[in-house]
């Protein structure tokens, strides 16, 4: 069991924050790195549903990949001078 402290200088009660964090750990990879493994290792399962479209981990992965690619040439949209 956890303990509640009273803060010295105010002397309002605070409660420690370990108490509020969730039992499991955080990825410590990128998500792009969390897809691409995901996608080597699972490439025929749905990643993606949405309404009548379903990707797989393998299909998703390439998306992305040529969205990335095609960000790096061109820019993303919303920094051009069009706007």
């Amino acid at each position: 069991m956890h303990d509640i402290s009273v803060s010295v200088p105010t002397g309002q009660p605070c409660v420690w924050l370990d108490l509020f964090r969730p039992s499991f750990s955080y990825p410590t990879s990128q998500y792009d790195e969390m897809l691409t493994l995901t996608a080597r290792h699972f490439p025929q399962n749905e990643a993606l549903i949405f309404h009548e479209v379903n990707l797989t981990y393998r299909e998703l992965d390439a998306l992305v990949n040529a969205l990335s690619n095609a960000f790096l040439v061109n820019g993303p949209p919303f920094l051009t001078d069009d706007n």
